[in-house]
């Protein structure tokens, strides 16, 4: 048995997010940070199979595992993205020159009038013999085998269809699919020497926006047919992103087609990374409020480890996206940071 319990300052100040826009000051947001719970974990290991409960990574993806390089924080866009408190049974079968794990799991539901846990399954492929350097998000930079995953989420969404009869219901079925890979392609067995590796990530479903960071098309709930928006509006009970009421009045979930891919070289105390990615719904248009429909994102890394736990960072970001109607956003970022790691 075993424990585990992350936590820092990252978390939000207290606001209301039903309102529009929500509650909540800048000056408050970037100076009276709040804690919050990172991961808060136990597991059970067994000869037959793991148990876990508590908060820590989504099974989608395999997470943990497959994290790209970059100095901002993440999630990525179109990367997913995200903890959950959870019950988790998994298993790895290893044969020596390649093992297998399998997972199952049953997380907090992505609204609270779902009724039923968010399902999540996969399996990943490792080949401990076939390794490389891998720098996981801006901090950590280890020697990972080459793996690959497929993962699965499906879900329940029920949305209140009427503001007088309380107890009338509508529902709709979210489901994901997700590949990641981490290839080495100049093997290392220890960092120093030359190493260059690619991770990428596909995913494709319908009703699971939550599971990224931020991704909702600026796509609202909606409200069903002779409902003024005021009046459902305390009846909503959903973040946007997900699933609601379209154009048409009809409940629907989201779309979301996602490709994710990052380079990473490694030399010495030196890392360059590259990330791009791509987001799209042929769907989000028919919501009230959505504004873009396609998002392209790009960035590039340096990460440099000078002394013994220390580590800086610069990172450029650039992002354009296809608004509704054919207009082209744009925004240009840059990062700096500096690690103390212990």
């Amino acid at each position: 048995m075993r424990g585990n319990f992350e936590m820092d300052f990252v978390g939000n100040s207290p606001l209301n997010p039903n309102t529009r826009p929500p509650t909540g000051t800048e000056s408050g947001f970037f100076t009276a940070p709040t804690p919050r719970i990172r991961h808060a974990l136990m597991q059970v290991d067994s000869d037959i199979v793991t148990f876990w409960i508590g908060q820590t990574w989504n099974l989608m993806a395999f997470e943990a595992a497959f994290l790209p390089t970059s100095v901002q924080p993440q999630g990525l866009p179109g990367q997913l993205f995200g903890r959950n408190p959870q019950v988790r049974l998994s298993h790895i079968f290893d044969a020596k020159i390649f093992s297998v794990e399998v997972a199952a799991a049953a997380l907090r539901p992505p609204q609270m009038d779902a009724e039923l846990p968010d399902f999540q399954g996969g399996l990943k492929l490792s080949l401990p013999g076939w390794t490389g350097v891998q720098s996981i998000g801006s901090t950590a930079t280890t020697i990972s085998p080459f793996s690959v995953a497929v993962t699965g989420a499906l879900r329940k969404l029920k949305l209140a269809s009427s503001v007088t009869n309380t107890t009338a219901t509508s529902s709709v079925t979210g489901s994901a699919i997700a590949v990641d890979a981490f290839v080495p392609v100049l093997p290392a067995k220890e960092r120093g020497g030359l190493a260059i590796s690619l991770l990428g990530e596909a995913t494709t479903g319908s009703g699971y926006g939550d599971l990224f960071s931020g991704l909702t098309g600026g796509a609202g709930v909606g409200q069903p047919t002779g409902i003024p928006a005021a009046t459902y509006n305390p009846f909503q009970d959903i973040d946007p992103g997900i699933a609601g009421w379209d154009n048409f009045g009809v409940l629907r979930t989201i779309n979301w087609r996602t490709l994710l891919l990052d380079a990473q070289i490694s030399y010495g105390k030196v890392v360059l990374a590259g990330n791009y990615s791509n987001v799209y719904s042929d769907n989000v248009t028919l919501f009230t409020g959505a504004n873009w429909y396609q998002q392209t994102w790009w960035d590039a890394n340096l990460i440099v480890d000078p002394w013994p736990g220390v580590r800086f960072g610069l990172e450029y970001a650039r992002t354009l996206q296809r608004k509704f109607g054919g207009g082209l956003a744009n925004n240009s970022r840059l990062f700096f940071a500096g690690f103390f790691l212990f």
